[in-house]
């Protein structure tokens, strides 16, 4: 009785192995769909260029208030070298 409860329990851990999962499914979905992008428009796309100095510094300035101050470091490891 222990015997067949011990095989049927390692077959279902054996099937369950073999089970595809979500990321398998999905795997190179993004180089798949890069690779339609291009045979769609293959030429390269001129970059916009038309811009100026204080749309770039609004532009920092957001970064900076998004980004904040590091935290302050509270022990340093010493390096050793070998």
């Amino acid at each position: 009785m222990i015997f067949r409860f011990v095989m049927i329990l390692a077959t279902v851990a054996a099937l369950s192995a073999c089970a595809t999962t979500a990321t398998e499914r999905s795997f190179g979905e993004a180089t798949r769909s890069v690779v339609a992008q291009q045979r769609q428009a293959p030429e390269p796309r001129e970059p916009d260029l038309s811009t100026d100095g204080q749309r770039l510094e609004s532009v920092m300035e957001q970064y900076r208030t998004w980004v904040g101050d590091p935290l302050p470091v509270v022990r340093q490891r010493p390096v050793e070298a070998q």
